[in-house]
């Protein structure tokens, strides 16, 4: 049995990464994803560094799909891509304000040809507003909602996250929970509709925690390292040998950490008996842990964190992740054969199904179902690229 979304064609107009990974995923979840790339292919093809002459992340992006390379600035592709689009059940594309509607792809015309069409938009800056035209990059998102306000050492200037794409990614979790929403809605109505989220939009989201902290107190939360404003202990701290992170959520929490670091007398310190005192005496008591944590080494203080039910944790390299028991033994990390390319390791989808199970297979050379898309469609065959031409682009 195929997956959970078996049935549904996806058009797949994306580039970069937003969009891209938003369609991959609903490919993982079991559409028929078909990627519409420009005759120069999707730009990020060349992102560095370059695995036999293609990024990583693009194959990242684009497994599960088939490619089609089409030139929407001609009449006859314009058509090709109508048809795709009559016989689609989503439609997803993450271009600037302007674009689709140049190509004559925007979501009137496009509903008008399909009137079931799950039409999908994700937009850097939104689709109003004074920057709404402006080009939109991970970077550049994390900064304007105020995530770079947060990271950095107490007092200290303040920090970009250096996730690469992580505001991009986070966009398509958003993208893919929408899409599923309208498509869910048409299930019900019968009826198709635009859906709209951007790059804006999803990350200021998640910084509702935040933002209510903000209007609770009229101060703007300020960089603390690795700490959390009201949890006290919730950090980073270094043992003999290398950090180890420790969060105290709840009261069982920190009467486990006091026994595991054999001081059962800070449980009963008036400073410290609950949360609140903690925070208040953050100084104090964080003096106390981190002498303590850095006589013994990470390993050590891990087990007998864990031992005492206090939630720990080892700060991992992505070498040490691939080979790691935790992810192995709960398929995390699979390997793809890409054709023309190798072995990649790639993370598994972010779900289990028991009885639709989601997948993962190699993405496709630009344009490399082209003529197989063009024959469904009832098109006439083009010559083919070979993949040693096309590297050679």
């Amino acid at each position: 049995m195929g997956g959970p979304l078996e049935g549904i064609r996806v058009m797949d107009l994306c580039a970069a990464a937003v969009g891209p990974w938003a369609a991959g995923l609903l490919g993982q979840l079991g559409a028929e994803v078909i990627k519409v790339e420009p005759p120069d292919t999707d730009r990020g093809r060349e992102n560095l560094p370059l695995f036999n002459g293609v990024s990583p992340r693009y194959i990242g992006c684009n497994y599960t799909k088939r490619s089609i390379v089409l030139d929407l600035k001609t009449a006859d592709d314009r058509e090709i891509a109508y048809e795709l689009a009559r016989r689609s059940d989503i439609f997803t594309e993450n271009f600037r304000r302007g674009v689709t509607e140049r190509l004559g792809l925007d979501y009137e015309t496009l509903s008008k040809l399909n009137p079931r069409l799950i039409y999908c938009s994700s937009s850097g800056w939104g689709e109003r507003g004074p920057m709404r035209e402006m080009a939109a990059a991970n970077s550049p998102i994390q900064e304007f909602v105020g995530s770079d306000s947060l990271n950095g050492a107490p007092g200290t200037r303040f920090e970009r996250n250096r996730q690469a794409g992580h505001y991009d990614f986070s966009t398509s979790i958003a993208f893919v929970q929408a899409i599923l929403v309208g498509l869910y809605h048409r299930e019900v109505t019968g009826k198709g509709q635009k859906v709209e989220t951007s790059m804006l939009q999803a990350n200021i989201a998640s910084h509702r925690s935040r933002i209510a902290e903000y209007f609770a107190t009229g101060v703007s939360p300020k960089p603390m390292g690795s700490a959390r404003p009201g949890i006290v202990p919730d950090q980073a701290f270094k043992a003999q040998d290398t950090y180890i992170t420790v969060s105290c959520l709840t009261q069982a929490h920190w009467h486990g950490l006091c026994k595991a670091l054999g001081k059962p007398e800070l449980a009963g310190d008036p400073r410290f008996s609950t949360n609140a005192l903690r925070v208040e005496h953050r100084e104090e008591l964080v003096s106390i842990l981190e002498a303590t944590f850095s006589t013994r080494p990470s390993l050590w203080w891990l087990k007998v964190l864990r031992d005492a039910g206090v939630p720990a944790g080892p700060f991992l390299t992505f070498n040490e992740i691939v080979y790691n028991p935790q992810f192995l033994q709960n398929d995390l990390v699979r390997e793809i054969e890409e054709p023309g390319l190798g072995v990649f390791k790639a993370p598994a989808p972010p779900w289990k199904f028991s009885k639709t199970p989601s997948r993962l297979t190699p993405g496709p050379i630009p344009g490399q179902h082209t003529n197989e898309v063009l024959q469904e469609l009832g098109f006439g065959p083009r010559p083919q690229i070979l993949w040693e031409e096309f590297i050679k682009k």
